[in-house]
């Protein structure tokens, strides 16, 4: 991976110079997967609350039995209620990310995601955003 990446900047040196352009670095397809790699195993944070500010029905990705027994396809979520999200549980989910998921593989990125993770609609690096815009 190291050779990898090192050879993938040496290149960009070559036609920049000393000094790779903004621009131009973001476009570098293995530097973002490794970015982008890193930040899914190691997020800077390892979640968020938030606050609901209207009541919400949220849908599940699997069912879940509920105390009487019924299948439960969403959960709602009064208006009010403080919810924690866990970035760190949801970035090593194998039903996410397949049975690798613990496993740092820049080369994930390269390809396109698993639908699961598209249908999950998971915020931040996920979004299909480069991890270096907005810096």
């Amino acid at each position: 991976v190291q050779e990898k990446l090192r050879d993938e900047i040496l290149e960009a040196l070559k036609i920049h110079g000393d000094s790779i352009p903004y621009g131009d670095l973001v476009e570098l397809p293995f530097l973002d997967a490794v970015c982008r790699e890193t930040l899914r195993l190691h997020p800077p944070v390892p979640g968020a609350f938030r606050v609901a500010r209207e009541d919400a029905s949220v849908p599940l990705m699997t069912p879940v039995k509920g105390i009487d027994g019924r299948e439960m396809h969403s959960i709602l979520i009064p208006k009010g209620t403080t919810i924690f999200m866990s970035i760190l549980n949801a970035n090593r989910d194998p039903a996410l990310w397949g049975p690798d998921a613990h496993e740092w593989k820049p080369e994930r990125w390269l390809s396109p995601l698993p639908q699961a993770l598209n249908e999950a609609r998971m915020p931040g690096i996920y979004s299909n955003l480069s991890v270096l815009d907005g810096i």
